[in-house]
C-alpha cells in the first residue's frame, strides 16, 4: 500500500462512506462499521505495511526476541510480577532497588513469586544476589518453568556451604537430580546465569563487578531438561522443610536480566580465498601446544631446541669400571645429543629400547679421549640411555650431558 492510497482511504473512510461490513467477528454477528474503527484498522494496516520487506527496505535479521532487566524500583513489586503464596512467617519486601525474601523459622513454610512475562527457549537469565547465610532446612530457588511447573530449570540453594549451587531440571516433573558446582560464596553479592536450550542447560557463576570471566564455575544437564515448546516464567521459590530452620535467612536480589534470543545459522566466509591476512580470519584460542604428524611435505622448524637437558652423572670411573645411565623416557622427542668430558680415554655406547628393559646398542660405538667428545643420534625407540666403559687408568674427571630435542 503507497503513501498516497493510505491517505486516500484514511479521507475515504473518515468522510460520510464507511466500510461496508458483512459478516462479523468470530465467525458471525455485525462488526463495528464505524469511522473511527475503520480508522484504527487502516493505522494497523500501515504498521504491518512499514515493517514488511520490500525492494528498497532489506528485512531486518534479529536474533533477540526480548530483552528485560528487572531493577526491582519503587517499594514494591511491579506489574511485572505475581504473588503465588507467602508463607507463614515468611515476608517480601522491595526497597532501595533490592528485592528481600525473609525464609523465617515457620516449618513447611513458602513463598513463590513468579514473573507475569514470559519467555521462548532458547534464552539465558541472569540473577544478581546474596544470602545472609545457608542453614540446613531452608532451600532458596532461582528459576524458569511452564505455567504447570512441570517443566523447569531451577538453581538451588541448600544445604550449609556457601561456596556450592546447584543445577536441577525436570521435565513433566521428571529429573534426573541435581548436579552440584562450586561456585562464588553466597555470602556476598553474585552472578548465577541459567542457559537454557533445546539440547542442555547450563549453570555459569561468577562474583559480581569482578575480572572474572563467565567461566568462574559451570554446569550442565542433558537428560530431562524443559520442553523446548512451552512458554517459561521466572520464578523465586523460598521454601523451609519439615524441620524449622534454626534462623531467618534473607535472600536479597539485586537485579533480574533475561535475554530472549533466536537462533541464526549464519556462514563465515571471511577470508575464503582471500589474501587479506590476519583481518579476513577467524581468531582462534589455542590452549595447548598440539603433536603434529607431516606425512607429506616439509616443514621449516627451528634447528638444534633442546626442549630436556640434564647432567647424567659427573662422578670418576676407576680403572676398566663401566657406567650405565638411569632410563630417559623419549616420548614426543626425535633426537638425543649430548657430551662426555673426561680426563682418560674410554668408549661411549647409546641405547634404545622400546620398553623400560631390553636395551640394544644403536649405532657404532664413540671413542672418547681426553676433553669433550659430542654425540648425537636420531630417536628410534620410546627410550634411551648412556654405558660408558673407561679405560686402563682411573678418572679425575667424568661428566656426561644428556639432551633429548624435538628437532634434529
Amino acid at each position: 500500500m503507497s503513501q498516497d492510497v493510505a491517505k486516500a482511504l484514511r479521507k475515504e473512510f473518515t468522510s460520510t462512506n464507511p466500510l461496508p461490513v458483512s459478516g462479523g467477528t468470530g465467525g458471525g454477528g455485525s462488526g463495528d462499521a464505524s469511522a473511527a474503527n475503520q480508522l484504527i484498522e487502516i493505522n494497523r494496516l500501515e504498521a504491518i505495511r512499514d515493517r514488511l520487506p520490500s525492494v528498497g527496505t532489506a528485512a531486518p535479521i534479529k536474533s533477540m526476541l526480548k530483552k528485560w532487566r528487572e531493577e526491582f524500583n519503587g517499594t514494591s513489586l511491579s506489574s511485572n510480577w505475581t504473588i503465588n503464596q507467602t508463607g507463614a512467617g515468611q515476608s517480601i519486601t522491595v526497597s532501595a532497588s533490592e528485592l528481600t525474601i525473609a525464609a523465617g523459622t515457620t516449618a513447611n513454610a513458602e513463598t513463590i513469586i513468579t514473573s507475569t512475562l514470559s519467555f521462548k527457549i532458547p534464552f539465558r537469565v541472569l540473577f544478581i544476589f546474596t544470602l545472609s547465610q545457608r542453614i540446613v532446612n531452608q532451600e532458596f530457588y532461582l528459576e524458569i518453568a511452564d505455567s504447570s511447573g512441570n517443566h523447569r530449570a531451577s538453581i538451588l540453594l541448600d544445604a550449609t556451604s556457601a561456596g556450592t549451587a546447584k543445577l536441577n531440571c525436570a521435565n513433566d516433573n521428571n529429573s534426573t537430580g541435581s548436579i552440584s558446582s562450586t561456585s562464588f560464596s553466597t555470602s556476598s553479592y553474585g552472578i548465577a546465569e541459567l542457559e537454557i536450550n533445546s539440547d542442555e542447560v547450563n549453570l555459569y557463576s561468577r562474583n559480581a563487578n569482578s575480572s572474572n570471566g563467565r567461566g568462574l564455575s559451570s554446569a550442565v544437564l542433558t537428560r530431562q531438561i524443559p520442553d523446548p515448546n512451552l512458554d517459561y516464567f521466572i520464578r523465586i521459590r523460598a521454601k523451609n522443610l519439615g524441620t524449622a530452620p534454626a534462623s531467618n535467612t534473607n535472600l536479597k536480589l539485586d537485579a533480574i536480566v533475561v535475554q530472549d534470543i533466536e537462533e541464526i545459522t549464519a556462514e563465515i566466509t571471511a577470508g575464503r580465498g582471500g589474501g587479506g591476512g590476519q583481518n579476513q580470519s577467524v581468531p582462534v584460542a589455542v590452549n595447548n601446544t598440539p603433536s603434529v604428524t607431516v606425512s607429506s611435505g616439509s616443514v621449516a622448524a627451528t634447528n638444534n631446541a633442546n626442549n630436556s637437558t640434564i647432567q647424567l652423572t659427573s662422578t670418576p670411573l676407576g680403572a676398566n669400571a663401566n657406567y650405565t645411565s638411569s632410563t630417559q623416557a623419549l616420548s614426543s622427542y626425535s633426537t638425543i645429543r649430548g657430551w662426555v668430558e673426561t680426563d682418560q680415554p674410554g668408549t661411549l655406547v647409546l641405547e634404545q629400547s622400546h620398553t623400560t628393559s631390553g636395551f640394544k646398542q644403536i649405532g657404532n660405538s664413540i671413542s672418547c679421549t681426553a676433553g669433550i667428545t659430542l654425540f648425537e643420534q636420531k630417536v628410534y625407540g620410546a627410550y634411551a640411555r648412556v654405558n660408558y666403559t673407561n679405560g686402563n687408568n682411573a678418572q679425575g674427571t667424568f661428566s656426561v650431558v644428556f639432551s633429548r630435542c624435538t628437532f634434529s
